[in-house]
């Protein structure tokens, strides 16, 4: 899945539903048009992760905070829980898209 797919998914698993076939999308329960270009850039920024993470339930949340903390370094356990309050969007991404089961490998 390329990284515009994995943002989509991200975007559908936040509520943001595209309505075929013009490439508007709908936040609920708002239903403000957002135009695909203005979704959340869930690529790169944390404050959107951080909304997108406040969306799991109690099932996803466990299995995303499972796959985060094994995305870190367990050599010195301090720093292993600084890199976990540090993740990276890149890896908070790759988390939410495996607890939602939605990960593939990029193309």
């Amino acid at each position: 899945m390329n990284k515009e797919k994995q943002r989509i998914a991200i975007a559908k698993a936040c509520q943001y539903i595209r309505q075929s076939p013009i490439s508007l999308w709908f936040d609920h329960p708002t239903e403000d048009q957002v135009h695909e270009a203005d979704l959340p850039d869930y690529l790169n920024d944390l404050n959107a992760m951080h909304e997108a993470e406040k969306t799991l339930d109690a099932h996803q949340r466990h299995h995303y905070i499972n796959i985060l903390d094994g995305m870190m370094d367990d050599s010195d356990p301090v720093q292993h829980d600084f890199q976990w309050c540090c993740a990276t969007a890149e890896q908070r991404r790759e988390a939410i898209l495996r607890a939602i089961g939605r990960w593939e490998e990029e193309e």
